[in-house]
């Protein structure tokens, strides 16, 4: 395990890094106005992976540990998949990365994105949203795929950034090529899973228990987290325009590392914690240790991209934000993005352990009050003419989500 964990440490570090370099090679070749909107689809992205986590992943990941599957030597973790059951979530991952693709091609085209631009962003999302949904597999029986996977993804984007800019060929349509491309070699590992997916018939039967049990409180706990962490996103593209949310955008960019690192932190240990929590008689010790380890890592990565983003805007700010005459809402909103992140930072643990713990109805719950106190206070803070103020409300629901998942966590005992 905990070579599987360094080396997967590895993959996100570097998956982090590229993000981070494309992100700010875009923000300083292209326009304002489309790195917002290149911002935007990354949002369009995430919401697509959220849903491929909710119907598919989740479920899955609890059918893999219920005990309905078998013991099978050639897996990692000693977990058979049942082929049957995965080619009902396979189709349904399919269709919501088919779904994934043309929205985020209809917002391209909204938004007067470049048609060319538009076309490679919305077929990098929908084959990003499908490989989310294999790696998920992976990581149930096949975990060093899973890494092989993720490195093939950094080291393309990192690789075609410094061919790109020895080329000095740094633009919206090239960087959005190079995505599409990594997305596509980056899935070359889970060609076997692919085909396996769509082997004999498809178990529907599962697919319905799995989305009654689990799916369907999932997906509502999705979508309230979407609208409580991404309303204003859409709210001040729509309402204000993209410019105005590019300070925003430019915040989250430079720290969507850390939530990289907390993204796939959550996804390795989350089927250690159902495994311990399934046990018959669950090991408090080992669970509490586990929870542990995704909280200081969480918080480890919180500072280290914070004292990145620190360092280097003490030096110059124009290297994180071009414009000077909007350098000060730019400041502003990375201010306040920091401090909403630690609060994210702060209750990552938390949800994961009730993930594992089957609480998707109580998290959907919290996250929908969460909701219901975030969209007023975007609102009026749009009314006031204050875009990037709209972050304060993201900071005061998300400080009621880490306060109420607290709670809940310490009910289970963890």
């Amino acid at each position: 395990m905990q070579k599987a964990a360094l080396w997967q440490m590895v993959s996100m570090l570097l998956q982090a890094f590229a993000i981070f370099l494309t992100g700010f090679a875009l923000l300083h070749s292209a326009e304002t106005a489309h790195y917002a909107l290149f911002a935007l689809s990354q949002v369009v992205q995430g919401t697509a992976n959220g849903v491929v986590n909710a119907l598919c992943a989740s479920p899955l990941l609890l059918l893999m540990n219920s005990g309905a599957t078998s013991a099978r030597p050639g897996s990692e973790t000693g977990y058979a998949p049942d082929y049957g059951a995965f080619k009902s979530y396979g189709i349904v991952a399919l269709a919501i990365a088919i779904i994934a693709s043309v929205v985020q091609l209809v917002l391209a085209f909204v938004l007067d994105w470049p048609l060319a631009s538009a076309l490679t962003i919305a077929l990098g999302c929908g084959i990003l949203t499908f490989r989310w949904y294999l790696r998920a597999v992976a990581q149930n029986f096949k975990q060093g795929l899973l890494v092989v996977s993720d490195l093939i993804l950094a080291l393309v984007q990192l690789l075609g950034l410094v061919g790109l800019f020895a080329a000095d060929s740094l633009n919206l349509f090239n960087i959005t090529m190079l995505l599409l491309l990594s997305a596509i070699f980056s899935c070359l590992p889970y060609v076997a899973i692919f085909i396996s997916n769509f082997t004999g018939q498809a178990n529907w039967r599962g697919f319905q228990s799995g989305y009654q049990q689990q799916g369907r409180p999932a997906l509502s706990g999705m979508i309230s987290v979407e609208l409580a962490t991404n309303f204003h996103s859409y709210a001040i593209v729509l309402l204000a325009g993209a410019t105005a949310f590019a300070p925003i955008a430019a915040a989250a960019m430079f720290l969507r590392p850390m939530t990289i690192v907390q993204n796939s932190l959550v996804q390795y240990f989350r089927p250690h914690l159902v495994r311990q929590l399934t046990t018959e008689i669950a090991n408090k010790v080992q669970i509490r240790r586990i929870v542990s380890h995704i909280l200081q890592a969480s918080l480890a990565a919180w500072l280290l991209n914070v004292a990145a983003i620190g360092s280097v805007a003490i030096y110059a700010v124009s290297w994180l934000w071009p414009d000077p005459s909007t350098s000060a809402n730019f400041v502003l909103a990375i201010a306040l993005t920091c401090g909403w992140y630690l609060l994210r930072s702060l209750r990552i643990h938390t949800s994961a352990v009730l993930q594992a713990a089957d609480c998707f109805a109580e998290l959907a719950r919290v996250t929908w009050i969460s909701s219901a106190m975030l969209v007023p206070l975007v609102l009026i803070a749009l009314m006031l003419g204050s875009p990037v103020m709209s972050l304060v409300g993201a900071i005061l629901s998300e400080l009621w989500i880490v306060l109420r998942l607290m709670q809940l966590t310490n009910r289970l005992g963890y």
